[in-house]
């Protein structure tokens, strides 16, 4: 019966030891996903404000030849 016990407690804790684990990865993947969301972002409005930039300069250009 000891034996028993023994094997069930060792399952016991193998068990909590793959969620932790499980629990671990998704943690990382999750602080993956938000960084590379806020890479993405930071990105996004870089091109925009690229082209906020260039909309600026035609117009300014356009400005200009017309004055």
């Amino acid at each position: 019966h000891d034996k028993f016990h023994q094997t069930h407690g060792m399952f016991h804790q193998t068990h909590y030891k793959i969620h932790q684990t499980h629990y671990k990865f998704h943690q990382t993947h999750y602080k993956f996903h938000q960084t590379h969301y806020k890479f993405h972002q930071t990105h996004y409005k870089f091109h925009q404000t690229r082209q906020t930039h260039y909309k600026f300069h035609q117009t300014h250009y356009k400005f200009h030849q017309t004055h």
